[in-house]
């Protein structure tokens, strides 16, 4: 049932974002640097903090899985779609921030590639 839901979450995300493919400007590059960098990097940090001052998580969580696990947000579609539209007022600085979003998705095959490389998981050595 999970890869069905996934699919429909993500084409709602590309029907009612409404971005117009048009709008490409410095708030795109912001938006998109900030979900495919700052996003992971700040979860990464965060969990890595909080590891240091002695919080316990999960046991079996290694400091690969939180590296890949910190890619795994930039995923969720229809949130940065329509986070923008709270923050910004109509106008091409919104267009740019969701044409931004839309450019996250650049993010599926980094998260892949270094769930690859860290060998993390389903790419685990048997």
């Amino acid at each position: 049932m999970r890869a069905p839901s996934e699919v429909v979450l993500f084409l709602f995300g590309l029907v009612n974002g409404g971005v117009a493919l048009g709008q490409i400007g410095a708030g795109t590059w912001i938006v998109a640097a900030a979900l495919v960098v700052g996003k992971p990097l700040g979860i990464a940090a965060a969990t890595f903090a909080a590891s240091a001052v002695g919080a316990r998580g999960r046991s079996a969580l290694t400091p690969r899985d939180v590296v890949r696990s910190g890619a795994l947000p930039v995923l969720d579609l229809p949130s940065p779609f329509s986070s923008p539209t709270a923050a910004f007022p109509d106008g091409d600085l919104l267009d740019q921030a969701k044409m931004g979003a839309l450019f996250s998705l650049s993010a599926v095959p980094i998260a892949a590639l270094a769930a690859m490389m860290l060998r993390v998981r389903r790419f685990a050595r048997s």
